[in-house]
C-alpha cells in the first residue's frame, strides 16, 4: 500500500468518519430544505406579482375606457383616442407579463 492508498484508507476509517458523514448527510438534508423553501416563496411572490399585474391592467383597461369616452365628445377626440390605445397596450403588456409569471410558477 503506497502513501496515498494509505491516506485514503485512514479517511474512510477511524474515529470521527461516522460522525463527519453524519453531519454532511444532516447538512446536505438541511441544504435542500432552505432550497425548497426559498422555491416555495419564490413562487408565492410570483403569484402575488401575478394578481398586481392583472390588478393593474384592469385599472389601465378603465382609463382607456375613460379616454375613449371623452373622446366621444368631440373635443381633441384624436388625442384621447391615443391616450386610450397606449392605455389597452399597456393592459396587454401587463397581461401577457402575468401570464408568463403565472406559467413560471405552476412549474
Amino acid at each position: 500500500m503506497d502513501g496515498k492508498e494509505a491516506l485514503m484508507a485512514h479517511a474512510d476509517s477511524g474515529p470521527h468518519f461516522d460522525a463527519r458523514l453524519d453531519v454532511a448527510a444532516e447538512n446536505a438534508l438541511r441544504a435542500r430544505q432552505n432550497a425548497q423553501m426559498l422555491w416555495r416563496r419564490a413562487k408565492a411572490v410570483g403569484r402575488a406579482v401575478a394578481d398586481g399585474l392583472k390588478v393593474s391592467a384592469e385599472s389601465q383597461d378603465r382609463i382607456a375606457r375613460s379616454y375613449e369616452r371623452v373622446a366621444e365628445d368631440g373635443v381633441r377626440g384624436d388625442e384621447y383616442r391615443e391616450h386610450a390605445a397606449v392605455h389597452r397596450k399597456l393592459a396587454q403588456q401587463d397581461r401577457r407579463m402575468a401570464e408568463r409569471l403565472r406559467r413560471l410558477t405552476e412549474r
